[in-house]
């Protein structure tokens, strides 16, 4: 059992495979692959040399991490917003950013190497950057973007961790299936590292007390690791849940980290630019082969009858182009919510579809496979949970669903379920015209069947595609 593996680890390691191994007490470093991949999440935590004032002074320490971050064609590193930024030294003043960063990561062919990065480059949040204060801890994360690695000719990401949104709805003290969620951290502390050779320290722990937009843990940390990951091992797979801040006074929690929720995430997807094209857009069925009097002026998703509807769940179902459709109820934002980390392959992303962005009116997609389920829901929820997740198939083809069709797929979640489903529009019970904003009773014509059922190829036609517009 992995908490096991957990309790052998006590003292720093470096990033070198055999010490990494010998660390946590295991004689196989296959045994090792196997339970952790250590290779690769060591390589995915960077030592940061910070140059505040170059030339003048010597670089301070700090860490940071890369995170697989789906739609962007760079490699995302995440850090502490005050590796980056300092305070004004005069009232008034302005914050001075770090001049210059040395990042130790390393190249195509896994030796380490330096790459630089100079303020252009940063990303940090505006809340933190003009008062960096405890209190503005919850915003103390930024990003700095890098270049992918070229390997035989084709961009390679670095290995980097995953991440998943509901972790950020989950108090983490929980049990997952018998086993309780330990806190690992790592980061490059500035006592071991006071020479040019990168030394790095993972540590593990326990969560603390849970909060909306921090993450509260106990663990062995120092001074220079702050900016690196705090991360669990769920589901099989390294997902950060907090980026390390700074130290609390609290009894028994001695660390606080930003939590990767979701407004943070959006952050670092706005700032990467993964969520380009897929903000603000409507969801149309992909018609190239028009019905006869059903779809020729465009069917679109809609979620709900009342954008402030007071209910916990809304109904989702179609509209038609025109008058007919209300943009309040039509338009979403498409959402990176789960990806596992780039070292382990096949993997596809997930996604949340949200309509609105107002805690208190704002719906999530919600799925629900079970077909004895009663009522059996295509929904809009308040609170995002599994059901909400789904992803964007698009086959063999480049994945680029900003502009190219898609077919929306749902895991199962109920036993005995398909690998996968899909999300099918039939008009066949759609009638010609309706007076309620497009809205069908009961989601009419919307159907979750397995991914690989036949459509009808009898007019009127049966759709599994859809685009954004």
């Amino acid at each position: 059992m992995f908490s096991s593996l957990l309790s052998k680890i006590g003292s720093a390691v470096s990033t070198s495979w055999k010490s990494v191994s010998s660390f946590v007490g295991l004689g196989s470093s296959d045994s090792l692959r196997d339970a952790a991949n250590p290779e690769h999440w060591a390589r995915a935590v960077c030592r940061l040399d910070l140059y505040l004032n170059p030339g003048s002074e010597p670089p301070r320490v700090g860490s940071g991490f890369f995170l697989n971050v789906p739609g962007t064609d760079k490699d995302v590193l995440v850090t502490a917003a005050h590796n980056l930024t300092r305070p004004p030294t005069d009232p008034g003043g302005k914050p001075k950013r770090t001049q210059k960063i040395g990042i130790r990561t390393h190249d195509a062919s896994g030796r380490p190497t330096t790459v630089m990065a100079t303020p252009s480059d940063y990303l940090i949040t505006e809340q933190y950057e003009q008062s960096q204060t405890p209190e503005n801890a919850v915003h103390d994360y930024a990003v700095i973007l890098l270049d992918r690695l070229v390997v035989d000719g084709k961009p390679k990401p670095r290995d980097a961790f995953g991440f998943n949104v509901l972790l950020a709805a989950m108090d983490l003290r929980s049990k997952e299936p018998g086993v309780e969620l330990a806190a690992w951290v790592g980061g490059y502390p500035v006592k071991d590292n006071k020479s040019d050779a990168p030394h790095f320290k993972p540590e593990t722990g326990s969560f603390g007390r849970h909060e909306e937009r921090q993450v509260l843990f106990n663990a062995g940390t120092d001074r220079g690791m702050s900016g690196g990951p705090v991360w669990v091992r769920y589901e099989g797979e390294e997902i950060v849940v907090g980026i390390q801040n700074y130290c609390d006074e609290v009894k028994g929690v001695g660390n606080r980290g930003t939590r990767l929720e979701l407004r943070t995430l959006q952050d670092i997807c706005r700032w990467s630019g993964a969520d380009l094209g897929l903000l603000d857009k409507a969801i149309k069925v992909n018609d190239s082969k028009p019905s006869p009097g059903i779809s020729k002026d465009g069917l679109f998703l809609q979620l709900g009858s009342s954008e402030s509807s007071s209910t916990t769940s809304v109904p989702l179902g179609y509209a038609r182009s025109g008058y007919r459709r209300n943009p309040l109820l039509t338009t979403f934002d498409i959402l990176p919510a789960q990806a596992s980390p780039s070292y382990i392959p096949n993997k596809q992303p997930q996604f949340a579809i949200v309509r609105g962005r107002d805690p208190n009116i704002r719906r999530f997609f919600q799925f629900e496979t079970d077909p004895t389920a009663v009522p059996r829901q295509i929904s809009g929820v308040q609170k995002l949970n599994q059901k909400c997740l789904v992803q964007l198939d698009q086959g063999l083809g480049p994945y680029d669903v900003a502009t190219n069709p898609f077919r929306i797929l749902i895991a199962p979640h109920h036993q005995g379920g398909t690998p996968l489903y899909k999300l099918v529009l039939s008009p066949w019970d759609i009638p010609p015209y309706d007076n309620t904003f497009g809205m069908a009773p009961e989601c009419l014509g919307l159907l979750i069947r397995a991914r690989g059922a036949k459509l009808t190829v009898k007019e009127p036609f049966e759709y599994e595609e859809y685009c954004l517009v």
